[in-house]
């Protein structure tokens, strides 16, 4: 396939169990790896990205650490500008950090939505609201 997100279609049909045990970003993330070796500065052979081998040496670690990148640093952030409809349509369900200081993530969410709260009149729930509803 010539275009990387398109390898996600082949993940499409199984959206459901897979979402049921949680393993759906793992599963398009694993889906588009073996293409990230495009993307480095340097030039990758193809047999180093799409052998046998390379699911251990290059597909594993780069995917793990792609997954974990989402998981704990993108997910919330975006999850948090996303309008609520798109979240609760979604059926998205992810835990809240008890100690909002062991997230770097969330505490700079929270730390920029109330330097913008205090800025403002509107009591709304989110930077992004609070934007589109004061400006």
């Amino acid at each position: 396939m010539p275009f990387t997100l398109s390898h996600t279609a082949i993940v499409l049909p199984f959206t459901r169990p897979l979402r049921r045990w949680r393993l759906l970003s793992a599963a398009l993330i694993g889906s588009m790896v073996p293409d990230f070796g495009l993307f480095f500065p340097w030039r990758l052979p193809r047999f180093e990205t799409h052998s046998a081998l390379a699911l251990l040496t290059f597909c594993l670690p780069v995917g793990l650490v792609c997954y974990w990148a989402f998981q704990f640093v993108l997910k919330a952030p975006v999850l948090e500008v996303l309008p609520e409809g798109a979240v609760t349509r979604a059926g998205v369900r992810f835990p809240r950090p008890r100690n909002s200081r062991t997230s770097a993530n969330g505490y700079w969410l929270r730390a920029e939505y109330w330097r913008e709260r205090r800025h403002t009149s509107c009591g709304t729930r989110s930077l992004m609201k609070a934007h589109a509803v004061c400006a």
